[in-house]
């Protein structure tokens, strides 16, 4: 939650909210680095690629070791990435108690390959990432194929070159985009997470926000409770919930992204001079798109308060691509008042799925009729009202 309070002049609002970096661990020099290779894949992971094949191919059991550690990844709510991080750094992880859940892929990573191409503990290895999509439909014995980026190799390309092994021997293939989802093999592709690894809090102590970020975790379906009480009533709290998001099935990422990162920004008033806004985060595996997968979550606040004062509150979708600073404006009406502007920071490069611009009495009408659902390009938001007494 970013709150930022102002004072009425002339009865015109007019504020910013200036969004905190989040990448104090890293110089200038290695975020621009990191801005490169996000963007453009200038560094080739060929050499990173054909030392894991040559290590899966002396010791089948590294593969194991890579499907459970993303296994572990996933059930965080993430996507089924494995971070060469949490490999090399296990007692800095955000995600991973001990190394013991991949001792053997630990043991074979050459990291004078990975010095050689300016990647270490210090930079987080500028996110270098194992990618196994589809990994929970291995049948545990056929070894994946290594596939890897190359200087040229961005978010357009349609073919990867990879490292497979057959009968014994490693050989060069090529893999489709059409063939990576098709699952016609296990593949692992060898790339840097969009997410800084410096962003994320610290799962397995059970902490979920960082840097005014909740990364939403997901549950088994939940009863939605029976709404009590009335929405004009100035002693209640009203607060709305982020209930469940549900993919439409696009995949809003390219096959070498892997699944889709969503975030919900919510934007509401405080009160009659000040205004707030929240960021949900949530993610969803290519799989997860594909079957078009209802996600619910513990429910977070999405509005705390929602006054009969407060006319409106904002909701905008995201898909995350990350980098470079950018922002989008939103008008909260507050009753006798006059309009509080809010710009919000975002991303250059993050996909705007859509922008809902929720009337109180309008949205409380569709409550009273079991309607809590809004449509964001082809996703749906959910969401849930609590009502309290103050």
């Amino acid at each position: 939650m970013v709150k930022v309070k102002i004072n009425l002049i002339l009865f015109a609002l007019l504020f910013t909210i200036c969004g905190c970096s989040d990448e104090d661990d890293f110089q200038e020099d290695d975020r621009n680095e990191m801005i490169k290779i996000s963007e453009q894949s200038v560094v080739s992971t060929e050499l990173v690629a054909e030392n894991l094949i040559n290590a899966i191919k002396d010791n089948p059991m590294i593969a194991k070791e890579i499907n459970n550690a993303v296994k572990t990844i996933v059930d965080y709510g993430l996507d089924e990435n494995l971070t060469f991080y949490d490999i090399l750094n296990t007692s800095n992880s955000v995600f991973f108690n001990s190394d013991n859940v991949f001792i053997n892929l630990k043991r074979s990573i050459d990291r004078e390959i990975l010095s050689n191409l300016g990647l270490n503990a210090t930079n987080y290895y500028k996110n270098l990432n194992i990618y196994w999509g589809y990994h929970d439909s291995w049948d545990g014995t056929t070894l994946p194929i290594i596939c890897y980026l190359t200087d040229n190799d961005d978010s357009t390309t349609t073919i990867l070159n990879g490292f497979q092994v057959v009968n014994g021997n490693i050989r060069k293939v090529t893999v489709t985009d059409a063939e990576f989802d098709s699952e016609t093999y296990p593949i692992i592709i060898v790339n840097f997470n969009e997410d800084k690894y410096s962003e994320y809090p610290n799962f397995k102590n059970g902490i979920r926000t960082k840097d005014e970020v909740a990364w939403l975790e997901p549950i088994s379906k939940h009863e939605t409770p029976k709404i009590k009480g009335w929405y004009d009533d100035p002693s209640k709290i009203y607060s709305v919930e982020f209930h469940a998001l549900k993919s439409g099935g696009k995949q809003h990422d390219s096959w070498i992204s892997g699944g889709s990162e969503f975030q919900l920004i919510s934007i509401c008033a405080l009160d009659n001079t000040s205004g707030l806004y929240y960021k949900r985060r949530c993610y969803f595996t290519r799989r997860q798109i594909r079957k078009k997968t209802t996600k619910y979550f513990k429910d977070k606040t999405i509005n705390s308060d929602w006054k009969p004062e407060f006319q409106n509150m904002g909701l905008r979708l995201y898909e995350l691509d990350g980098n470079g600073g950018s922002s989008f404006s939103f008008s909260l009406k507050i009753k006798d008042y006059a309009n509080i502007s809010m710009t919000i920071p975002i991303a250059n490069s993050d996909d705007n799925l859509d922008e809902v611009n929720l009337s109180r009495d309008y949205s409380f009408a569709r409550y009273t009729i079991g309607k809590k659902s809004y449509g964001f390009d082809d996703c749906i938001v959910y969401t849930e009202v609590e009502i309290l007494n103050r």
